[in-house]
C-alpha cells in the first residue's frame, strides 16, 4: 500500500479544512501511512487524526507584501518537509488542499509523484501571484478537484484530469444537527460565520447590527481571540452584536439562528461554494448571500434563500425584516432550504469530460447542453 501526504496551510475551523478532514477520514484505510503538513496539530479539524504531523510556522499578515513574502518562503519549507519524508518513503501520493501550497505541487512534478489539488478558492492576491500559481499547478498536478462550477470557471486548468465535486454534508454533522434540532431551540438570531478578512464582509455585518438594534447578531470568526481584539480594537461594537472566536462546535450557533448572512464582497472576494450556507440549510435556516459565485449554485432566489449584493444594505435589511416578520414566508423558505441541503448528503460529482468540452487550441471551455 502507498503512503500519502496531505498539505494544508491552516489547521483551523474553516470549511476547506473541514472538507479535507472528511477526505482524510474517508480514505485512511487505503494508505499504509498518512502524513500531514500543516501549521498546527491542535485547534482545528485536522487535529487528532491518526497521522504523522510535519508542522510548519505559517500565519497571515495584514500587510499584503509581507503576506506574499511569507507565502513564498513557506513553499521552500514545504518542499524541504517533503524531501525529508521521501528519504524514508520513496513513493507517496501528494494531496494539496487549496492552490496555496504550490511548493508541494512543484515537488510532485520534479520527483514524479502523483499529485492531487483540491481547489476551494477563486480569489488569490496579488493577481500576478495567481497567474504564476495557476501556470505551475497546470503543468504539475495529476488531478484537480473543484468544489463548484464557479470555482472551475474562475480558475480553469487544462493539463491535469479535472473533476467538479461539490462539498457534501458529513454523517457526523447531520447526526449532531439532528440532536440539536430536537432540543426545540427557538431560532431568532442573525448569524454570520467568517474568517478574519475584511473582504468577507465582517464590517458590513457590524454596520447591519448597528442599523437593526431590534435583532441579535452573532458573528463567529475563525481566528484567535487576540487577533480579533486587535482587528476591532478601535471599533464601536453595538450591544446587540456578540462576536466569537474560532469554534470547534458550531452547532449551537446554527440551532439558534433564524437567518444566515454571507456578505462577501464579490468585487474583491468571490465565494467558490458556501459551506456555511449548506450547513445552515440543513438546520432549515435560509441564507442571504451575494448574487455572484458559489452561493448561486446553492440558493434559488426567493425560494430557499435570497441573493442580494452586500453593498445594498437597505435591501438586506428589508429582506431580513421580511423573513423575520412573515412567518408563513419563513416557514416555506425554511422547508425549501432543508430540502436543498438533502441533495448534498452525498458528494455531487461531475466528470469534466462529460460536463465540458475543452477547445485547447482556443483555450476556451464550452458547457455542453
Amino acid at each position: 500500500m502507498k503512503s500519502i501526504v496531505y498539505v494544508h496551510l491552516h489547521n483551523d475551523y474553516t470549511g476547506s479544512t473541514r472538507v479535507l478532514s472528511k477526505v482524510i477520514k474517508k480514505n485512511e484505510e487505503k494508505f499504509h501511512a498518512i502524513h500531514i503538513i500543516t501549521n498546527s496539530s491542535t485547534g482545528g479539524f485536522l487535529s487528532d487524526i491518526d497521522a504523522t504531523y510535519h508542522l510548519i510556522k505559517f500565519d497571515q499578515h495584514r500587510n499584503k507584501y509581507i503576506r506574499t513574502l511569507k507565502l513564498l518562503w513557506i513553499q521552500l519549507i514545504i518542499f524541504l518537509k517533503l524531501l525529508k519524508i521521501r528519504k524514508s518513503r520513496r513513493q507517496f501520493d501528494i494531496y494539496t488542499n487549496t492552490l496555496l501550497p504550490f511548493g508541494a505541487t512543484l515537488f510532485g512534478k520534479l520527483f514524479k509523484q502523483k499529485t492531487i489539488v483540491h481547489i476551494h478558492e477563486t480569489s488569490i492576491r496579488p493577481k500576478l501571484l495567481e497567474k504564476i500559481i495557476l501556470l505551475l499547478v497546470n503543468y504539475s498536478v495529476t488531478k484537480a478537484i473543484y468544489v463548484s462550477k464557479t470555482c472551475y470557471n474562475s480558475l480553469p486548468l487544462h493539463k491535469p484530469t479535472l473533476e467538479i465535486k461539490y462539498n457534501s454534508l458529513s454523517e457526523n454533522f447531520m447526526q449532531m444537527a439532528t440532536l440539536y434540532k430536537q432540543q426545540g431551540i427557538v431560532p431568532k438570531h442573525i448569524l454570520m460565520i467568517s474568517s478574519l478578512n475584511k473582504h468577507k464582509g465582517i464590517y458590513t455585518f457590524i454596520e447591519l447590527a448597528k442599523k437593526c438594534p431590534q435583532y441579535t447578531f452573532e458573528l463567529v470568526i475563525s481566528a484567535a481571540p487576540q487577533s480579533i481584539n486587535k482587528e476591532f480594537s478601535n471599533l464601536n461594537i453595538p450591544k446587540n452584536l456578540n462576536i466569537y472566536s474560532a469554534q470547534s462546535n458550531i452547532h449551537p450557533f446554527y440551532a439558534r439562528a433564524a437567518i444566515l448572512l454571507n456578505l462577501s464582497n464579490p468585487d474583491k472576494w468571490v465565494e467558490s461554494f458556501g459551506m456555511t450556507i449548506l450547513e445552515a440549510s440543513f438546520y432549515g435556516v435560509p441564507s442571504i448571500a451575494p448574487p455572484i459565485g458559489g452561493p448561486t449554485e446553492l440558493i434559488v432566489n426567493s425560494h430557499d434563500g435570497f441573493l442580494v449584493h452586500p453593498k445594498n444594505q437597505e435591501k438586506i435589511i428589508f429582506t431580513v425584516a421580511k423573513l423575520m416578520n412573515d412567518r408563513s414566508l419563513y416557514q416555506s423558505m425554511s422547508e425549501n432550504a432543508y430540502k436543498k441541503a438533502l441533495t448534498f448528503i452525498k458528494p455531487i460529482f461531475h466528470n469534466m469530460e462529460n460536463l465540458y468540452a475543452v477547445d485547447k487550441n482556443k483555450n476556451q471551455t464550452i458547457i455542453k447542453p
